[in-house]
């Protein structure tokens, strides 16, 4: 018994040193006027996206295009932005290049909105396609937005290139298949093929993932056989795809393999980042979900940290998230945004705390938080070896 004993400290000790997340600071107007749905970031400043209530109808008030700009450094608020002519939503942004680009609905219409420094309207485009777009990514000079256009009582899967310099549309992907649920609501650059990577959920077929080329041609259609939905696709360096949804988180490879897949709980993953071998999720009921190297299984274990505690009470649930320098920024509804230190960070951060001098934190694991997933994962291998062995000779 004493192999399960000492795997099992080892796995501890990886959990305690993944899962020391901290909250840096919270940010919250004083009287919340609609609802955050998204967020990103650039240079210094997070940008939060959603919508504000304007006046008053029988049946509620008026969503309006709103957008907070955030200092990264503390929170503070920068800048404001609202069009009372944008009735709507705002679901999704990306920046890049020195421009913000924002995704939404304006009157029940895709729009593509591109600001310039300082929160600086450049141009506005509105389709004539009813529907909602609910996701954006950029890679190099384009833009790539996602999500449902309309036709009549159902919808289809709806995919754009455009310029990043002057949202020029330069190709259009749209699926074959109608629905009353089919939609995109996420997308990804894939850095290692430069494949765009859609997910979105599809009738009798809720989780589906279709990888497209830079001019938007199918290049091959996924799926996972599940009963849930995924809400985003992240990447690593090498070009795995993880897509992240309700209840699993599905890691493909480049060219859309399958390679694992994990049970996150009854838990929906609003947002991912990537970061030293580390998959981390934010969840819609605040819990920072840390997915460690050899932590992969069908019902595996993952360790999460608690957010809800720098909630204060705020009736929310988390939009989206975003990592930048070693941390995770949170979007909640009703404008709520927190700064997280990735565990990661952390523990580089308290490191240096305690040594003679203090050095610039890393961004990347420390060589002992490393350590520490070796161990476990070497300890864990150990316990299911022993495991087989004993119920082997059991059996003879």
């Amino acid at each position: 018994m004493g192999i399960f004993r000492v795997g099992a400290a080892l796995l501890a000790v990886a959990v305690l040193a993944l899962a020391g997340a901290e909250v840096v600071w919270t940010y919250q107007p004083p009287l919340p006027n609609g609802s955050s749905l998204a967020l990103c970031e650039a240079g210094q400043h997070i940008y939060v996206v959603g919508y504000a209530a304007v006046g008053q109808r029988p049946n509620g008030s008026t969503p309006m295009w709103h957008v907070e700009m955030l200092r990264k450094a503390d929170g503070a608020l920068v800048k404001t932005w609202s069009w009372p002519g944008g009735f709507g939503e705002l679901w999704a942004c990306a920046a890049a290049g020195g421009k913000l680009v924002a995704v939404g609905d304006g009157h029940g219409r895709w729009s593509i909105l591109l600001f310039g420094p300082n929160l600086t309207l450049m141009k506005l485009e509105v389709e004539d396609v009813a529907g909602i777009p609910y996701a954006v990514a950029v890679g190099g000079r384009y833009i790539y937005v996602a999500g449902a256009e309309y036709l009549g009582r159902n919808s289809r899967w709806r995919v754009e290139k455009r310029s990043l310099d002057d949202l020029t549309l330069l190709a259009v992907y749209t699926a074959s298949s109608l629905g009353e649920v089919d939609r995109a609501v996420g997308i990804g650059v894939n850095p290692a093929t430069g494949e765009i990577w859609v997910v979105g959920a599809r009738s009798g077929a809720p989780w589906t993932v279709e990888i497209l080329d830079g001019e938007l041609r199918r290049v091959e259609a996924l799926g996972a056989n599940l009963s849930t939905s995924p809400t985003g696709v992240v990447f690593d360096d090498e070009g795995n795809a993880y897509v992240y949804g309700t209840g699993y988180v599905v890691k493909y490879s480049k060219d859309g393999r399958e390679l694992a897949r994990t049970w996150i709980g009854a838990d929906t993953a609003r947002g991912a980042a990537y970061l030293g071998g580390v998959l981390y999720l934010a969840t819609e009921d605040f819990k920072l979900i840390t997915i460690p190297p050899g932590g992969w299984g069908v019902r595996s274990y993952v360790p999460f940290t608690d957010l809800a505690r720098a909630v204060k009470g705020h009736a929310t649930v988390v939009r989206g998230a975003v990592y930048s320098q070693g941390h995770i920024y949170v979007a909640g509804g009703n404008w709520l945004v927190l700064s997280v230190a990735a565990p990661n960070h952390t523990a580089a951060r308290r490191v240096a705390e305690t040594g003679s001098s203090t050095p610039k934190p890393e961004t990347q694991p420390t060589p002992q938080v490393l350590t520490y997933v070796a161990a476990a994962a070497v300890a864990t291998a150990g316990v299911l070896a022993a495991r087989r062995r004993l119920v082997a000779r059991r059996q003879t």
